[in-house]
């Protein structure tokens, strides 16, 4: 049998551009995982596609590996609130809060009956913002791969759906807000994650989502191996306002 550690290489595979299947593409970027080492010294490559453009990690961990990419104490967003950074985790509340209520004045339906999903929702600081301006807490969804996020969210009072984007099914419907903040990028089949999105949304529903930007000002300083928007092995697919 064979123990897998932080200095175990994680097995990968090769696949087409997940937007137009294409296997022709150009490498672009080599790096290591830089942000949490668990991979030990082994390199990942990010190709952009001949066809169409689209920039995507290739290969790329295999499914089975994604929770020992994600099985990290410090991973962004995860435990946040644990840390006991009071003071922080408070200034990350009144941010978040401030900047729904920025994007709520797109909504027209009453604070209380509206019905969030947050696809990938850390430590629930986003879905807590919505509760603590007016939304249900039983109108309050958060998807997630990981238990522990689940059982986080659960704690709160929050609803919880274990389950990749990709993998989602049709139990929620009439959503108005569809939240996927520096998530796509993460996903195996990002045109099959935004279709299930679109499905979830009610008539003039919204789609909030923040990715990384591969023609970004800073990309060009780091752009063969260190940018951050890199996040070797974790992000699978990046975008520009061209590709998008």
């Amino acid at each position: 049998m064979t123990v897998q550690t932080q200095h175990t290489p994680v097995s990968v595979e090769h696949v087409p551009c997940p937007s137009c299947g294409s296997d022709s593409y150009a490498v672009i970027a080599v790096g290591p995982d830089f942000d949490h080492h668990c991979c030990g010294d082994q390199d990942f490559t990010l190709v952009r596609c001949k066809n169409c453009q689209f920039d995507y990690l290739n290969p790329r961990p295999t499914t089975d590996m994604l929770p020992r990419i994600y099985d990290v104490e410090d991973y962004i967003c995860y435990d946040f609130d644990t840390k006991g950074n009071n003071f922080v985790q408070k200034w990350r509340e009144g941010a978040e809060t401030r900047r729904i209520q920025a994007a709520l004045k797109h909504v027209t339906r009453p604070l209380p009956d509206l019905k969030i999903c947050d696809i990938g929702p850390g430590d629930g600081t986003t879905l807590a913002a919505f509760r603590t301006l007016g939304v249900k807490p039983e109108n309050l969804y958060g998807v997630d791969i990981d238990q522990s996020i689940i059982d986080k969210l659960e704690s709160k009072g929050l609803q919880g759906i274990l389950s990749r984007a990709e993998d989602l099914q049709s139990e929620l419907r009439d959503v108005d807000i569809v939240l996927m903040l520096q998530v796509i990028e993460h996903v195996a089949d990002p045109r099959r994650v935004m279709q299930v999105s679109y499905d979830m949304l009610r008539s003039g529903g919204i789609l909030w989502m923040e990715t990384p930007n591969m023609d970004g000002w800073d990309r060009p300083f780091f752009s063969k191996r260190v940018w951050g928007g890199y996040h070797f092995p974790r992000h699978w697919s990046l975008f520009s306002p061209k590709t998008i």
